[in-house]
């Protein structure tokens, strides 16, 4: 898998100039985003009209990934419920 740094270098023209360095770090923050954690304390997902969340990667207290969903009463992962969820983040951005 390439690093952050190795994809930025391959997707950013080197002749940029000063133009090279403000979209490496834009490319940079864009990934950096993309691959966040966010705490079930700070954020939870949206629930839709049949009570549940889209599928989203759950990390659990003991430090596993799975993939879970939130429903109305608490979260679900691996088929068990309830899970204690600490943080989440989207598969796919929109």
């Amino acid at each position: 898998m390439k690093t952050i740094e190795k994809a930025a270098d391959e997707y950013i023209p080197k002749n940029w100039d000063s133009l090279g360095k403000i979209a490496d770090d834009a490319f940079k923050a864009g990934v950096e985003f993309a691959q966040r954690w966010i705490s079930v304390d700070e954020e939870l997902p949206e629930i839709n009209n049949c009570n549940s969340s889209k599928n989203v990667l759950v990390k659990t207290k003991d430090g596993d990934v799975l993939i879970g969903y939130l429903y109305i009463n608490g979260w679900f992962a691996n088929s068990q419920y309830p899970c204690e969820i600490t943080h989440w983040r989207p598969i796919e951005l929109k």
